[in-house]
């Protein structure tokens, strides 16, 4: 009886595992990575398909005696297979109910991300996208993403000769996820330095192997038009399963990604994550699609590696940086909240840092729900990276 309910339960599992992974093997190329978001209409599509399968699986169990005996299946394992097939896909149903109250919905416009080779993502050039974003059919926030024509976020300032060139890398917090194009954290800071024209190039979601493909693979004295110029790396914690291979980014994000590994001292291109693992890119795949496995992290923590992998990537950025220009400076700006254990790794990279843990950000400097930095963040953090370059030591 246990053996046949096992066999049952696994039956169940693989039926209802296996059709989203063969559907996502078949078109997960055709559709823009990481922004896969939650609207109104991919909820209602889910919801009514799930009530249809739901029902389906209802039917077969008034027909079990008929199915058995016509493909001549133990009625027994039949009845534990719809059993927890039912269960499973009740339980999905009811998950996916509760997402319309605890997750954020959005609707954009405009510009979409689009799969790139070299970045695992970018945005189109001379294009905007428009987000408007609901929590419990309240209205959170609604904000404009302009890109110029090398696909930056455009940064509103006064673009005439000056001195130098200050260059922000990173991701959200340092693109403005959640904010207007006046507002993010290199808008803020181009109010306050006058004598350096601003630009930014980070992506929302990107990790530090992006900055150095974007410094191997651009020329950036003559995308800003200057020879001097301050390269600034926006650092968060997150950083590091971003570097680094953990299931709970790869999905549909990281998977994407440029993958660098450490050999010794040698920092070795690897390809995409995908392409570099793919083994454990099916396993991940395969527990994604399990509601109860799905938020499992494998590994479990960061290590002593992820940190050195990191900085790493960061060190070979920092020498990319300084042979692009002749007069320049990278820095990391370590954002406030972040865990102090990076620094010992920073110090033996060689690198050049900035810890902003001086810097106090409370519940209101943050969108709620939404995890970002908002404008009053920005201008927080942007006074104190002023200060710290200019003013505290000019």
């Amino acid at each position: 009886m246990i053996k046949k309910s096992l066999i049952a339960l696994l039956l169940a599992y693989v039926i209802s595992v296996l059709p989203p992974l063969i559907l996502d093997s078949l078109f997960s190329n055709s559709g823009p990575p990481s922004d896969a978001y939650l609207s109104v209409a991919s909820f209602h599509a889910g919801l009514y398909t799930q009530i249809g399968i739901c029902v389906f699986i209802l039917s077969l169990f008034g027909l079990r005696k008929t199915i058995s005996k016509i493909f001549k299946i133990d009625e027994v394992i039949y009845f534990h297979f719809i059993f927890y097939l039912f269960f499973y896909n009740t339980a999905n149903l009811y998950l996916l109910i509760q997402s319309r109250r605890s997750e954020l919905f959005y609707t954009i416009s405009g510009a979409r991300k689009m799969k790139d080779p070299v970045y695992g993502y970018i945005y189109p050039s001379n294009t905007q996208r428009h987000e408007t974003v609901y929590y419990a059919d309240s209205l959170l926030l609604r904000a404009t993403y302009t890109f110029d024509s090398l696909g930056r976020r455009y940064t509103p300032q006064n673009h005439i000769q000056k001195q130098r060139s200050t260059l922000f890398f990173g991701c959200s917090f340092t693109y403005g996820d959640g904010v207007n194009d006046a507002e993010t954290l290199p808008a803020e800071f181009a109010s306050l330095d006058t004598n350096s024209n601003v630009f930014k190039y980070a992506i929302d979601g990107w990790g530090p192997q992006q900055t150095f493909q974007e410094l191997t693979h651009r020329h950036l004295p003559t995308e800003t038009n200057s020879d001097s110029a301050l390269g600034i790396y926006v650092w968060i914690d997150d950083h590091l399963k971003r570097a680094a291979l953990f299931k709970s980014h790869y999905f549909n994000w990281t998977q994407y990604f440029p993958c660098f590994i450490l050999q010794g001292d040698s920092l070795i291109y690897k390809g995409s994550f995908e392409s570099a693992y793919p083994y454990k890119a099916a396993m991940f795949k395969l527990l994604e699609h399990s509601i109860f496995l799905k938020n499992i992290d494998i590994p479990s923590h960061v290590s002593s590696y992820d940190y050195e992998l990191s900085c790493a990537i960061l060190k070979a950025s920092q020498k990319a940086f300084l042979q692009q220009f002749r007069s320049g400076k990278f820095i990391v700006l370590i954002y406030p909240g972040s865990d102090p254990e990076l620094i010992p790794y920073l110090k033996r990279a060689g690198l050049d840092y900035i810890s902003c843990d001086k810097v106090e950000l409370g519940q209101s400097d943050f969108i709620p729900r939404h995890g970002h930095p908002n404008k009053k963040a920005n201008n927080k953090l942007s006074q104190f990276l002023f200060q710290s370059l200019y003013i505290s030591n000019p």
